[in-house]
This record gives C-alpha cells, sequence and structure tokens, in this order.
C-alpha cells in the first residue's frame, strides 16, 4: 500500500488538492496588502525556525503566546499587535492549515494589553481656523497646501487618494468641479464637489503645470510660487496637515497626521446634522461603526442632547422626549 502524507492522512485530501485551496485562500488578499502579510508570516517563520531550530513545525498555541510575548517585551502598541494577529492568522490559516483564532490564550493576552488603551486619534481643525489658513496664508508658499486641504475636506481624502488623484478624474462645470476617487482603500468609488469660489484656487494651481509634464498626477511640486514635473509624494502630502498646524501656531501639531484632513471632513459633516447614511456614502464606509463614532462625538449633538436634558431639568413642558 502506498503511504499517505500527512496532509491526505489529517484530511483525506491529495496535496495537489489542499495546494489549491491554500491558493484560493491567498488569491482573496488585496494585492496592495499582500507583500505585507507574506513578509508577517516570513518574521514568524524565520523566528520559529530560530527558537525551535526545527523545521516544518506546525504553529501551536504555546509557540504563539511565546512569539507575541516577545512583541509586548518590544514595546509594540495594542494596535499594532491585533494587526499582526490578523495578517498572521490568515497566512497561518493558509499555508499550515491552523487557525489561531481558536488559540484562547493568545486572545486573553491581546484583549488584557487592550485594557486602559486608548487610540490616538488624529486631531481635527474647526472652520475658524481653516478659514484663517484659505485666506491669510500667502500663495506663494502655500497654494497646493490649500489645495490639498480643500480636496481633503470637501472629498474626505486620505492621503494615498490625494496621491493618486488624476488630472483626468476632474471634470470641470461652470460653478463647481466634480471629482471621482476611483482608487479607494475600501474599493467604493466616491465622487464630491468644489463649488465656487474654491473651484478658481483648485484651477490656478492646475494653471501652474509646466506645458511639457509627461503625467497626470494631480499634485505635483510647488516652491515659490512655480510647479514642477515631479509628482509630490505620499509623505509630504501626509505631512500638509501639520503643515497648516504649525502655520496656524496650534498646539501639539504633531497630532495633525495625514488622516487629520478625513477626520475634519468627517466631524464638519456630522457637526451638521448629517444623517448616518451621508456619512458612510461621503467617507465611503462600508460599516456603520466608524460613521456612527463621529455622529456620537460630534459636538453639535453633543449641545442637542444637552438642551435636552437640561430642558427637562427646567420644566416638563420643555422635555421633549420624542
Amino acid at each position: 500500500m502506498a503511504s499517505r502524507s500527512d496532509d491526505e492522512e489529517d484530511f483525506g485530501l491529495p496535496q495537489h488538492i489542499l495546494d489549491a485551496a491554500r491558493d484560493a485562500v491567498e488569491s482573496c488578499l488585496p494585492k496592495k496588502s499582500r507583500p505585507k502579510y507574506e513578509k508577517e508570516y516570513e518574521t514568524f517563520v524565520n523566528w520559529k525556525l530560530k527558537s525551535i531550530n526545527k523545521p516544518g513545525i506546525k504553529t501551536t498555541e504555546p509557540l504563539m503566546l511565546a512569539y507575541f510575548s516577545k512583541l509586548v517585551s518590544d514595546g509594540l502598541v495594542v494596535s499594532t499587535l491585533w494587526s499582526k494577529w490578523s495578517m498572521l492568522k490568515t497566512m497561518i490559516q493558509s499555508r499550515e492549515d491552523v487557525d489561531i483564532s481558536t488559540f484562547i490564550k493568545l486572545k486573553r493576552l491581546l484583549k488584557e494589553r487592550k485594557e486602559g488603551y486608548r487610540v490616538k486619534q488624529a486631531a481635527a481643525f474647526c472652520t475658524e481656523e481653516l478659514k484663517k489658513f484659505l485666506t491669510k496664508a500667502p500663495d506663494a508658499e502655500y497654494l497646493d497646501v490649500k489645495v490639498a486641504v480643500l480636496l481633503g475636506i470637501l472629498g474626505a481624502c486620505r492621503r494615498e487618494e490625494l496621491k493618486n488623484m488624476l488630472l483626468a478624474d476632474i471634470l470641470i462645470e461652470q460653478d463647481s468641479l466634480i471629482i471621482t476617487i476611483p482608487q479607494t482603500k475600501t474599493g467604493i468609488v466616491r465622487t464630491f464637489a468644489v463649488n465656487v469660489p474654491w473651484k478658481d484656487l483648485v484651477l490656478r494651481y492646475i494653471s501652474l503645470r509646466p506645458k511639457n509634464i509627461k503625467h497626470d498626477s494631480l499634485f505635483i511640486n510647488y516652491q515659490n510660487g512655480k510647479c514642477t514635473s515631479q509628482p509630490m509624494g505620499i509623505n509630504k502630502l501626509g505631512g500638509m496637515p501639520q503643515k497648516v498646524a504649525k502655520y496656524l501656531n496650534l498646539k501639539n501639531p504633531e497630532r495633525y497626521t495625514g488622516h487629520a484632513f478625513r477626520r475634519t471632513s468627517a466631524t464638519f459633516l456630522a457637526d451638521a446634522g448629517a444623517s448616518l447614511t451621508t456619512l458612510k456614502r461621503h467617507g465611503g464606509w462600508r460599516s456603520d461603526a466608524t460613521a456612527e463614532a463621529y455622529i456620537a462625538d460630534s459636538r453639535a449633538n453633543k449641545r442637542k442632547i444637552g438642551d435636552q436634558i437640561g430642558g427637562c431639568l427646567l420644566d416638563e413642558e420643555s422635555c421633549d422626549t420624542s
């Protein structure tokens, strides 16, 4: 009788079927994220080989506990630990057919690290601050930043969405620009408008493009009132909120990260009383949770609730429970 492989013993399936199943799982990974997943798994496998000095050992809960205890001792924050857990869960399931989500002690370790931890969120600008920057900051130095502010906030754009924005994504109409964001993190195509007078500011920046430019990137380097042909990098775009904060002399400008424009956009919309559906569509969020968080954190909404509850303390007639 022919010998059977370990995989056939475990699953009753030939190896080529198991390989096909593994490839099917990995094909579901986003193209942009796949290298990160593979690198994370490679790092873990190298640690495992170095620790055990025995190749081919399947992952067990004690191994994962030891590995994540090391990551904790290295000082990794909770969000990073969970991110690594998620990537390893996918890769280990695919490569070893081991489901680490069933490792109760490992989950307990990560959840204990989460207690008392609060995610540091990007700071958001207020309307008065942005009005001051857009109207007072000199265009010779800040025109490209102003355009990034406008598009980032009007479109709730991530820094990579600004970087990937093309002239072909802009439709020029009489009183507005209609801008499409085709490449998004969630795969949801979004569209937004830039109306007068801000439309003219964006067109002024576009008009400064060199005539011999060979690419279609909207954001190109800008200095001393002139544009060069070089596309603007994602780090420069991500640093623009901090540049605005420093111009305005705001406290802790480092808190205005590349996510600040998107956060400001959602905050403005929530303060204006936008519905959950409108917020989800504007930001391209698939789940209700993120949009609901902006509504819950809205200062305008908190003031409204304060008026409703405070009214009940004054007299019965002012208490509206509808």
